[in-house]
């Protein structure tokens, strides 16, 4: 009996069938461009397409241990840049997880849906040039409930600010002696590294514990100073994160996707905290994100990045920018609508769902 199961998602299909021809494409491409197709790198893949959703690198350890394979981080990066390089996988920021590409015979914009009960990774490609998602959804029977935008240039241009990066064209004006916190978009700590929160504190501040404890207070986390870093949940450890770019009083507070991997009622907590601490402080804040509904909700000023400068301008102004309805499309300025998807096969559960692009 043919094995059945849910095909880019939701679709039933034999998925035997479908693991093989996306074993085989990627052999043939690694044999064409002469490039090493190992054991491992056929082993991640492979996972990726067994699970249909999206795996973080850690996730990927336990399963590649569980197969007899290394669990060194290093092994896992590797091979997962490997598969993303070539177009057997995508990373979606927002997760910071991987999926494998259904659709790596072709050259495509990917738009993912994603359900937030199982999980399960729909990918689709986009219709139109404009990122027509709506269309892209409506293939697959959906209705859009909330979109996240992955465009390009966000983390490199707040690497160069903070001088991480140094810009190849253009140049960098910052007022001087400007006193930034910078919270990076992600910060990934091994369960074998025995890191306190209060040590992690003293970083880079050793020897100003009033101000570590006060900016863990501001927080809301000051009882976790004896925890380990690695055992706090995403929010705690998110809020951690947050009180270290405050501790020397930052005149601006620069957070890269700062709300990464929490869920809805997570990332409201923590926009709550941040609007907080600018009261309370009274630093600017610069903040990157994918969640539209929340940038053109509570921002100031809003720029638009995909490689350029889109448009810039309050948040009125960007969204009725024909460039920024071009891309995103003209019915951005609704911030939820009800993401329903009917389908004639068994499922436990009703799918509520993420579009990423």
């Amino acid at each position: 009996m043919k094995e059945k199961s849910a095909s880019f998602g939701f679709e039933q299909h034999d998925h035997n069938l479908c693991l093989s021809k996306a074993i085989q494409a990627a052999e043939d491409y690694c044999t064409k461009y002469k490039l090493q197709f190992t054991p491992l790198r056929r082993k991640v893949l492979e996972l990726l397409l067994q699970e249909h959703r999206a795996l973080g690198a850690y996730a990927i350890l336990d399963l590649l241990r569980d197969a007899g394979f290394s669990s060194q981080p290093p092994v896992a990066y590797r091979a997962l840049s490997f598969l993303v390089e070539h177009g057997f996988a995508h990373k979606i920021e927002r997760l910071n997880a991987f999926v494998a590409c259904t659709l790596s015979d072709t050259s495509h914009s990917p738009i993912f849906m994603i359900c937030r009960k199982c999980e399960t990774v729909v990918e689709a490609q986009s219709l139109s040039s404009n990122l027509n998602i709506s269309a892209a959804a409506s293939a697959k029977g959906f209705k859009v409930e909330q979109t996240n935008f992955e465009a390009k240039g966000k983390t490199t241009l707040i690497r160069a600010i903070i001088g991480a990066n140094l810009p190849t064209d253009g140049s960098i004006k910052l007022k001087p002696n400007l006193k930034i916190g910078y919270m990076p978009q992600r910060l990934n700590f091994s369960s074998n590294l025995p890191m306190t929160v209060k040590r992690f504190m003293q970083l880079s501040n050793r020897r100003k514990n009033k101000s570590n404890f006060r900016s863990l207070e501001l927080t809301g986390v000051s009882h976790l100073l004896e925890n380990q870093m690695s055992q706090l949940s995403g929010g705690q450890f998110q809020r951690v994160l947050l009180a270290r770019a405050l501790i020397n009083e930052p005149e601006i507070l620069i957070l890269d996707e700062a709300t990464q991997g929490l869920d809805q009622p997570g990332s409201a907590a923590f926009y709550r905290l941040v609007e907080e601490a600018r009261r309370d402080t009274g630093c600017a804040v610069l903040m990157i994100s994918h969640d539209l509904h929340v940038v053109m909700s509570a921002s100031d000023r809003v720029i638009c990045l995909n490689g350029h400068v889109c448009c810039a301008g309050t948040p009125a102004v960007v969204a009725s920018n024909p460039e920024y309805k071009e891309l995103f499309g003209a019915k951005t300025d609704t911030t939820l609508a009800l993401y329903q998807h009917q389908h004639d096969h068994d499922h436990d559960h009703d799918h509520s769902v993420d579009i990423s692009n």
